[in-house]
């Protein structure tokens, strides 16, 4: 079952230690000298997390616990290597559920219990950006 909620992230919802996809698909540590790297910005005095997700198109990607991964994005801002990069490792995290929060005019939430169906509707949430990412039938429930 898909449920979609209306969410506002604080500036405390990347932190933690988390994972970043960067637009060219590469993986790096939130806080790591490879994320602030990729940033442009070695010793950022905001959020930097939040920041790279919102502008840069950057994909934030958390295991909250054994059963939620929380997946953060702007599907405007999102280049397809990213989205590709994601959708390909998504199979293979165990979590009893995904939750995909991403910003529109503000900022939704929807949250299954299907990894593939997380992957189908990442690609149905960018490709009204235009972004393409894997695509696959979704499975009926």
């Amino acid at each position: 079952m898909l449920e979609v909620r209306r969410d506002t992230p604080t500036a405390n919802a990347l932190a933690g230690g988390g994972m970043l996809v960067t637009p060219d698909g590469t993986w790096v540590h939130e806080e790591s000298s490879d994320f602030f790297i990729a940033l442009g910005d070695t010793d950022p005095d905001y959020d930097a997390s939040l920041f790279a997700v919102k502008n840069l198109g950057f994909i934030a990607v958390r295991i909250e616990s054994k059963s939620l991964v929380d997946i953060m994005l702007h599907p405007r801002n999102v280049a397809s290597t990213a989205l590709l990069s994601l959708q390909h490792r998504l199979p293979s995290i165990q979590s009893e559920m995904f939750r995909i929060s991403y910003l529109k005019d503000v900022w939704l939430s929807e949250t299954t219990s299907l990894s593939t169906r997380a992957i189908c509707r990442l690609s149905e949430i960018c490709a009204l950006e235009g972004v393409v990412g894997v695509t696959l039938e979704a499975p009926r429930l």
